[in-house]
């Protein structure tokens, strides 16, 4: 768990819906991945995620930090790997849902 959640995480997190892009930090095991929004339970702080490969997990904000990768007032340096994150991902074949 993280030891405390910053206004701006909670702002991102609340604002989300369903169909956001989204990237993932896992702070229990430091993964860094991508996906898309498929349900929100923000007053519990849970939300689900499909990911980029096919998978759907329930995320904690306070295990979690959620993004959107386009935005360009993402919290501190999340924006730097999120950008990462889209460099890995020309080197793969997206997967959107529906497909």
């Amino acid at each position: 768990m993280k030891e405390s959640l910053t206004e701006c995480e909670i702002d991102i997190f609340l604002s989300l819906v369903r169909g956001d892009r989204v990237v993932v930090r896992d702070h229990e095991t430091g993964a860094l991945w991508g996906g898309w929004i498929d349900m929100t339970f923000s007053d519990h702080g849970f939300i689900w995620v499909i990911t980029d490969v096919g998978e759907r997990k329930l995320l904690d904000i306070g295990v979690h930090t959620l993004w959107r990768p386009e935005e360009s007032g993402a919290c501190g340096s999340v924006r730097r790997e999120a950008g990462r994150l889209e460099d890995d991902r020309a080197l793969t074949t997206d997967i959107s849902p529906g497909n």
